[in-house]
C-alpha cells in the first residue's frame, strides 16, 4: 500500500482504509503526517529520519495515541556513519526522546541557542572531516543533554510546588 503527496484527498483516504482493512504494510512519504490517525497500526519503521525531531515525534504520535490497543514498536533504520546515525544517537542518548511523553520534546528544544535543524545543518556542512563532525556532534549532544536536564529540573520543581499547593487546598476544604 502506498501513500504519498501525489494522491488526491479521496485516494489518500482510500489508501488508509485499505491499509486498515486488508494490507499488512503502508509505505508513506512525509505526506503520511497529514493528520491521519493510525492507532490500528502498532509498528512504525522509519527509514528516512527527518532532521526535525518534532516530525519524528509526530510520526510516532500517529500510531501511539488514544485508542491504541497494542504495544507500539518503533524501528529506526540508519546507515552507520551518516548524519542520520548521529541524529538518532542525539535523540536517543542525549535527550532520551523515545522515553519522553509526547509534547516534552518541544519544551526541551525551545531552550537551544538556535533551532535543532539549523544546528545540525551547520555541523554537517561546516565540519572539515569526520573527526571534527564527531567532535561537534558530541558538543551538541552535551548541549541537548543539559537542555533536557534543565527541563527535568523545572518539571520536578513545578511538581513539588503544585503538590504542595494541592495539599494546602485539601486542608482548606
Amino acid at each position: 500500500m502506498a501513500y504519498h503527496g501525489g494522491l488526491d484527498r479521496d485516494a489518500k483516504h482510500e489508501a488508509i482504509e485499505r491499509f486498515h482493512q486488508d494490507a499488512q504494510v503502508l509505505v508513506s512519504t512525509q505526506a503520511g503526517g497529514e493528520g491521519h490517525n493510525l492507532q490500528f497500526c502498532h509498528t512504525l519503521i522509519n527509514y528516512d529520519l527527518p532532521w526535525n525531531p518534532m516530525r519524528l515525534e509526530q510520526r510516532i504520535g500517529r500510531v501511539h495515541r488514544l485508542g491504541q490497543l497494542e504495544r507500539v514498536q518503533v524501528f529506526n533504520i540508519v546507515t552507520e556513519g551518516t548524519i542520520e546515525a548521529y541524529l538518532l544517537y542525539l535523540l536517543d542518548r542525549k535527550i532520551e526522546m523515545f522515553t519522553k511523553v509526547i509534547g516534552e520534546l518541544d519544551i526541551i528544544l525551545a531552550n537551544l541557542k538556535e533551532s535543532y535543524e539549523t544546528t545540525l545543518a551547520h555541523i554537517a556542512l561546516d565540519s572539515h572531516d569526520e573527526q571534527e563532525l564527531q567532535s561537534r556532534m558530541e558538543a551538541f549532544g552535551r548541549e541537548l543533554y543539559e537542555a533536557c536536564r534543565t527541563y527535568e529540573e523545572v518539571r520536578r520543581l513545578n511538581a513539588s510546588i503544585f503538590d504542595d499547593q494541592s495539599s494546602v487546598l485539601e486542608l482548606e476544604a
